[in-house]
């Protein structure tokens, strides 16, 4: 990790795959990782189990509470980020947080508030704790209840409220305009960003980043609900107040990479999670304009595409990553579309796209197909291979449902959509390892 992000080095350098050959190589000494994973690897070495229970001096019960949250929140980031069960639920252990770091008064812009407690670390675990909370709520083979997720909505948005000043995002706060309706009352709630402080800003960022991809997990399957509903203009359904939230929050997203890409575009260029969830904001305000081209939000989803693509212009000159290069190929086709129908839908709603290109739809639907074949690979790590016409292909991981939307195939009955982890039905395609 130190090669990967040193500056001294290019990107993606070669020593970064051979440090992580040595890595493999020292773990795989013994074989204890070949039928374990680091959870499992946990439970065996009893982290998962309170070491206070057992008299243990307390600098290694502070050190085995460190390691297992840590470990911990790695794994329910990387399942919250791909839809997928943790390997650890929380009623499997009972190991305590660690210590709290003491952090003295904070002073700064006019605000003088006690921190004692709320360090990075500390909202870091406690963040952890909302996602695990979602991931059992929203794979579960049975879809919550509409309040339940409004109530989960709620604690999400509290828990934002509850972050001490010193680790607020300036930019993702003046993105949210549901709880700060001015940019001066943002700018008021938060520090000045400090490009000489190159970790907190990353806290502050890194912090933003997960409050807002919570509410697109959470809201995004009742965003698609809002669409089929009422598609010339989604507030008007059921779920209008899911559908506001996923594309204010998409918009969050994209002002969050713009910003740190300004402050540290070398470093955040490096940071492959920042652009997984962006080009995830985007395929979702991109849905939006190709769905409900109609929508009074087409517009402003529109506008955050295009922000989106322009940060992705910028991190692809700075790191030469061929998945960066094909997720912004992916979004200029998905501009290309969506600006498409954005004109065909609105006769004044063309003039609303910053920028965006016209392009000459005469090849009709084989060209639309041959975009509709590159957008339905969108997720990382999937190997989607699928003939439009006819519906089949290979899937080697749950694809999203969006994925489905914009193909424009029918969506799944509404139980299925609603959860976030349905099989793809068999007439639509076939699993790679399937016998």
């Amino acid at each position: 990790m130190g090669a990967h992000h040193c500056l001294e080095y290019p990107p993606n350098d070669p020593i970064v795959e051979e440090y992580i050959k040595l890595a493999k190589c020292c773990l795989s000494q013994g074989g204890f990782l070949v039928k374990n994973t680091i959870p499992g690897l946990q439970a065996l070495m009893g982290l998962h189990r309170d070491g206070s229970k057992w008299n243990l001096p307390p600098d290694v019960i502070e050190e085995r509470r460190l390691v297992f949250w840590e470990c911990y929140t790695i794994d329910i980031f990387q399942a919250h980020c791909f839809s997928r069960p943790p390997l650890m639920r929380a009623n499997h252990f009972d190991t305590q947080l660690p210590r709290p770091s003491h952090v003295s008064t904070h002073l700064a812009a006019g605000h003088d508030r006690d921190y004692m407690g709320k360090d990075f670390k500390f909202m870091k675990y406690e963040i952890v704790k909302v996602l695990a909370r979602l991931l059992d709520l929203t794979l579960d083979v049975s879809p919550p209840p509409y309040e339940r997720v409004n109530d989960e909505y709620e604690k999400i948005c509290a828990f934002e409220s509850s972050i001490p000043f010193h680790l607020r995002c300036r930019d993702a706060l003046v993105a949210t305009i549901s709880l700060y309706p001015t940019p001066e009352a943002a700018i008021c709630d938060s520090p000045l960003p400090n490009r000489r402080d190159l970790k907190r800003t990353f806290e502050q960022f890194t912090l933003a980043m997960h409050v807002s991809e919570a509410v697109l997990f959470l809201q995004r399957p009742y965003f698609v609900r809002a669409m089929n509903e009422n598609p010339a203009d989604p507030v008007l359904s059921k779920y209008g107040a899911s559908f506001l939230a996923v594309v204010e929050r998409c918009n969050v997203v994209t002002q969050i990479v713009r910003g740190l890409t300004e402050l540290h575009p070398a470093v955040a260029s490096r940071h492959w999670f920042f652009w997984y969830h962006l080009f995830n904001a985007a395929v979702c305000v991109g849905a939006l304009v190709l769905r409900c081209p109609h929508s009074p939000m087409a517009p402003f989803a529109m506008t955050i595409l295009n922000e989106a693509i322009s940060a992705y212009s910028v991190v692809t000159r700075l790191n030469t990553s061929s998945t960066l290069d094909l997720n912004h190929g992916r979004l200029l086709q998905l501009r290309r579309r969506s600006a498409a129908k954005l004109s065909q839908g609105s006769s004044g709603g063309a003039e609303n796209v910053m920028q965006a290109p016209s392009y000459d739809t005469s090849d009709g639907d084989k060209a639309d197909q041959q975009v509709d074949e590159e957008l339905l690979c969108w997720h990382y790590g999937s190997g989607i291979s699928i003939d439009v016409e006819s519906g089949s292909g290979t899937i080697d991981s749950t694809p999203p449902f969006l994925e489905m939307l914009l193909m424009g195939t029918q969506l799944p009955s509404e139980d299925l959509m609603m959860n976030q982890h349905f099989e793809i039905p068999l007439e639509f395609g076939t699993r790679a390892n399937e016998n």
